[in-house]
């Protein structure tokens, strides 16, 4: 507990960046996966008027400094826990 952060609004992530079409690329190696990566134009994957944000990347600079707080889990040990719970 510290009571400095009570009250207070905190991102919460892993500030790593991917692309989705890197991320992609990493679940078909990951996966051995044959699958052909096909890409369709942002305004055919989503209807007419959802926006969304094209790049997220959590400043955890606040919850850091408070808490000492740091991701422990990286993109790549996610994929791989993921794709084994799926397996089994």
């Amino acid at each position: 507990h510290n009571a400095k952060a009570v009250g207070e609004v905190f991102n919460v992530g892993n500030p790593e960046s991917i692309s989705i079409n890197d991320l992609a690329k990493k679940v078909k190696i990951l996966t051995k996966s044959k699958s052909k990566l096909t890409h369709i134009p942002y305004e055919k994957a989503y209807e007419k008027g959802f926006e969304d944000m094209r790049h997220r990347r959590p400043d955890i600079t606040k919850l850091k400094n408070l808490t000492k707080f740091k991701p422990r889990f990286s993109i790549d040990n996610i994929l791989q826990d993921t794709i084994e719970f799926f397996e089994e």
